[in-house]
């Protein structure tokens, strides 16, 4: 099987070589910036100099790219991958973005005989090193069945959700859920730093409590630490909630408590650790303590 893969990122590199370690996968591979996808290029994958030439004569397509701008370009852009797209092919974006900008997506790609799958993931980066992310997928049921294997070489968890943008909706409900875990996990330590409570005990004490959960386990020790290196940026954090809210007020749904945890995300970025990882939110209950205590 031939595959394009356009976007090596963090989250993208290690997903590709999963593929690439794969045998009777042949890869071509685009990214913006060239040097980013050396270490695919240097595991066997053949790099395009466009996206128009990464899609030409694969099965499937992937797209792993932080934001939708980013995606509508390498699909419908100058050079763009559509041209390049044979009839029957599928594209597989996991990127997170708009789940109405997708369905736009599909309806384009549908016109020119292309499946679309949107395919976000839940996971950092240690879960794509370690083959341990969560799919949702939205789209058809062929295609679907068609790309299962590749996915089940860099996933654990594989749902077929349902129609276009399923896959998307699902994901933005489950980051609505990671977000208020994060907060409060990182409210609670606060809490109990600010009460004078050893943080290592109150972690021990968490991890056995029926407040636990899989944000703690992979977080909390980053968050005592103080270990702010990205694995999942507060920015990227912060798109996702806002299109929670805006996928939220399209049904008429107040959300009333992600709406305030978006607040506190906001301070954050807004003093300049938006590009740190997600627990940088901790630093504005730091701020705050230092505050009170002057």
């Amino acid at each position: 099987m031939r595959i394009g893969w356009i976007g090596t990122g963090a989250m993208g590199l290690p997903m590709l070589g999963h593929l690439l370690a794969q045998e009777g996968i042949e890869a071509q591979v685009y990214n913006r910036t060239r040097a980013n996808a050396q270490r695919a290029v240097d595991a066997g994958a053949r790099f395009c100099a466009s996206p128009r030439a990464v899609a030409q004569d694969v099965d499937v397509l992937f797209l792993m790219l932080s934001n939708e701008q980013a995606v509508h370009d390498v699909l419908f852009g100058n050079d763009s991958a559509s041209a390049g797209l044979k009839q029957g092919s599928i594209v597989v974006d996991a990127s997170t973005i708009s789940p109405d900008a997708s369905l736009q997506h599909a309806e384009r790609l549908q016109d020119l005989g292309v499946f679309h799958l949107d395919t976000p993931v839940s996971g950092s980066t240690p879960h794509a090193a370690a083959r341990t992310l969560t799919f949702m997928v939205g789209g058809p049921e062929v295609a679907f069945s068609r790309v299962l294997p590749l996915l089940e070489r860099m996933g654990k968890t594989i749902v077929h959700v349902g129609d276009h943008s399923s896959g998307l909706h699902a994901k933005l409900a489950i980051n609505t859920v990671l977000t208020l875990n994060l907060l409060s996990m990182i409210e609670g330590l606060a809490l109990a730093r600010a009460a004078g409570v050893d943080t290592q005990k109150w972690m021990e004490l968490l991890a056995g409590s029926a407040a636990r959960s899989g944000v703690m386990e992979y977080k909390g020790p980053k968050l005592v630490n103080r270990d702010f290196s990205p694995q999942f940026t507060a920015n990227l954090l912060a798109k996702d909630v806002q299109l929670a809210i805006e996928l939220a007020r399209r049904a008429g749904l107040p959300l009333p408590v992600l709406a305030s945890a978006q607040q506190v995300l906001q301070m954050a970025r807004a003093q300049g650790w938006g590009a740190e990882d997600m627990i940088a939110i901790a630093k504005v209950y730091e701020q705050w303590s230092l505050d009170d205590q002057q």
